[in-house]
């Protein structure tokens, strides 16, 4: 399935309460989306930036034409944006560089309403500018159609830097929310098989942020999971579908003995080697170290579940991923 993501990030309003991070913040986001960690093709994104010297800003006509041609497409839509947010008593807005106090830029109901009438199957909107939160919410968003109070469609989620009355802050080259995305994208909130998904995004991005901090915030009208990025995996999916096979039941216990480790109590090499417990041994050892395994007796290492013939069993973690496996969901 094609996907296509617009990337928006904009330093330069004029001269006056310009931005430093926000261009920074989306060439960054365009390269990890743009290819997996393994370097297949990801998003086809098309990169819009602001910024002082280009003797091009991004205005308002540019950014709603990107808008219209990005909602037009019917695979997989991601839509990033960085930048000035503004609100006023009509809702929220993404502020373009031809900013003024009654025409700040795209209000957030425009591309709420966009992402309504899309044929994508699926939307990501993510959002670092103050008062993101303001994006579906609603409070503004008067929907339209036959659904006037709809603000989000199905298969459609938000992430926003945010609340609706928060602004969002910059630190150290990166927006503090944008640097906690680039984190996540690049491994942080990836999960067993290095699958980085829009939830695990924001679980990831909402730990770095206290009480006291910017907030957040997540909404979603999601019917399946959408995978963002693909990162490497803490244990290979071949490996991981042999679960099944070791472990007919997902409680059941695998029982070991001294051949599964190639040394004997001396440390010396076993002659002969049963090679095939050896290769098994090895990778329950892969799944302890990916937290898929454990010993029955947890006063025990693995080393010595072989050496005194014990048995080893799935860790909460490692029953997850039997019954993806039982289901042939991996």
């Amino acid at each position: 399935m094609a996907r296509r993501a617009l990337i928006v990030g904009i330093n330069w309003y004029g001269g006056f309460n310009d931005l430093h991070s926000c261009v920074a913040d989306a060439k960054a986001m365009a390269e990890f989306l743009s290819r997996h960690k393994d370097g297949e093709r990801n998003f086809d994104c098309n990169l819009l930036l602001g910024q002082r010297g280009d003797g091009a800003p991004l205005t308002r006509p540019k950014l709603r034409v990107a808008l219209k041609e990005l909602f037009s497409f019917d695979g997989d839509v991601l839509l990033y944006f960085a930048g000035h947010g503004f609100l006023s008593e009509t809702g929220g807005a993404l502020c373009t560089s031809d900013f003024a106090s009654d025409d700040p830029g795209i209000p957030m109901q425009e591309v709420v309403e966009l992402a309504l009438r899309s044929p994508a199957r699926q939307i990501l909107l993510i959002l670092d500018c103050c008062h993101a939160g303001d994006l579906a919410n609603s409070a503004t968003n008067k929907g339209t159609g036959k659904n006037p109070l709809a603000t989000l469609r199905e298969d459609m989620t938000v992430i926003a830097a945010s609340r609706a009355a928060q602004e969002a802050d910059e630190d150290d080259g990166h927006g503090l929310f944008t640097g906690a995305l680039l984190d996540a994208l690049e491994g942080g909130a990836a999960d067993h098989m290095g699958i980085v998904t829009a939830p695990s995004l924001y679980t990831y991005v909402s730990r770095r942020f206290t009480a006291w901090d910017q907030r957040p915030v997540y909404k979603t009208n999601a019917t399946e999971v959408l995978s963002v990025r693909r990162c490497e995996p803490l244990i290979e999916r071949l490996k991981l579908q042999k679960l099944a096979t070791f472990f007919p039941a997902a409680d059941d216990k695998f029982r070991l003995d001294p051949e599964y480790d190639p040394e004997d109590e001396h440390g010396n090499v076993r002659d002969p080697v049963n090679h095939e417990k050896v290769a098994i041994g090895r990778l329950f050892k892969d799944y302890r170290d990916a937290g898929l395994l454990r010993a029955s007796d947890p006063s025990l290492q693995l080393y010595w579940v072989a050496r005194r013939s014990g048995t080893v069993e799935l860790t909460p973690r490692g029953r997850e991923y039997w019954w993806l496996v039982a289901k042939n969901k991996i």
